[in-house]
């Protein structure tokens, strides 16, 4: 009997070693899915640069349409159509320089595809930089080349320990 209150004492001794470490310990894991869970990077959306062949395959597709801009009397305005707002949220096209630039603002979750590194700041505070992009597999098939070609973006996120665990206190 004396044996088992030992080896009950050395487990209990244990479990609270191991929780406690379980607060403050940091990996590129747990960064990822403390950025995937919060509401700062899961609530933005993307903004996405079309090549004029992506435009055409979007118009072709039937997601967005061309008319004629009735600003200022000149030019063309893109649009959304019913089945394009089912994905998108906006559409806006540009001539900066003479160089036309489109963007589509995605009604999608962006996903953490990898986190690059992680820099201590100072006692109980992280630097997390990561990679990230559109998951395209949740769009209908003939709009995932569009969103699947585009490069994954580098941000950072600042994370803080608190007593019951790390927090992300902020994205950029």
């Amino acid at each position: 009997m004396k044996n088992f209150k030992g080896i009950a004492v050395v487990l209990l001794v244990a479990s609270a070693l191991v929780a406690c470490h379980s607060k403050t310990y940091f990996s590129r894991s747990k960064a990822k899915d403390l950025i995937e869970a919060s509401k700062q990077f899961t609530s933005r959306g993307e903004d996405i640069q079309l090549t004029d062949a992506e435009v055409n395959t979007g118009m072709t597709e039937g997601y967005w349409i061309v008319g004629q801009s009735q600003i200022f009397g000149a030019g063309q305005s893109i649009g959304l159509t019913p089945k394009g707002r089912q994905i998108f949220t906006a559409f806006f096209a540009n001539q900066p320089g003479g160089a036309k630039v489109t963007e589509l603002w995605m009604a999608l979750k962006p996903v953490v595809t990898e986190v690059t590194g992680i820099a201590d700041i100072s006692q109980g505070e992280k630097s997390v930089t990561f990679e990230w992009s559109i998951d395209a597999s949740k769009l209908p098939p003939e709009i995932r080349p569009i969103i699947k070609n585009h490069p994954s973006r580098t941000s950072s996120a600042y994370f803080r320990l608190y007593d019951d665990g790390w927090r992300l206190e902020g994205l950029m």
